[in-house]
């Protein structure tokens, strides 16, 4: 799915505190053209946190994600992938960005 191309998706989101394997629903938000993140709708203790994540993507240009390293590269290095907003694949590394730096998961509504 490419959000650039579609005018809005929305997505159930759900929040994995650190240590624990259980989600816990935070609510709704949509990624309309651009990669531009809105909050539909969000339960009361994380509207705040789901405000303050949709403001920080939206001002990014790019989407940066950590990756698994190619085989070659030393032992214990560190890699990551940047993509540009208007990129093809934008759209699903957002999703990562949100998972990795924000501890969220979405699924489509």
């Amino acid at each position: 799915m490419s959000a650039t191309s579609e005018a809005k998706a929305a997505f159930r989101v759900s929040y994995r505190p650190a240590g624990e394997e259980s989600l816990v629903p935070a609510g709704v938000i949509a990624i309309g053209a651009g990669n531009i993140v809105t909050v539909e709708q969000a339960e009361e203790r994380f509207a705040r946190m789901l405000a303050r994540m949709a403001k920080e993507v939206n001002a990014l240009s790019h989407f940066t994600v950590k990756t698994a390293p190619p085989p070659e590269a030393e032992r214990f290095t560190l890699w990551g992938k940047s993509v540009a907003r208007d990129a093809p694949e934008a759209a699903a590394t957002l999703k990562r960005l949100l998972e990795q730096k924000y501890g969220l998961t979405l699924d489509p509504v």
